[in-house]
């Protein structure tokens, strides 16, 4: 496990025409993640999307499926722009 910053880019997410609609509450939190440099997109809960200031309807509409080591569906509702950070 590795430390990260998550921090909300709502500009760069209105450059893929979905702006958030209420940037007020949005702040950097720090997260514990599994490091996997195999991996094409990085899935987090959305409680914890909800800890960065992001609600549901912020999410961007994606039609995507991604499953798990075992093979289950992850359940991904949307998409985020984010700054992903190592701690120091």
């Amino acid at each position: 496990m590795v430390q990260v910053r998550l921090t909300p880019m709502p500009e760069e997410q209105s450059s893929f025409g979905h702006p958030m609609k209420d940037t007020f509450n949005l702040k950097p939190i720090t997260v514990s993640m599994v490091a996997d440099t195999g991996c094409q997109s990085s899935v987090i809960p959305l409680g914890t999307a909800n800890s960065l200031g992001v609600q549901a309807q912020d999410l961007i509409p994606v039609k995507l499926v991604m499953r798990g080591a075992i093979k289950e569906d992850l359940g991904i509702m949307g998409a985020i722009v984010l700054s992903v950070a190592t701690s120091t």
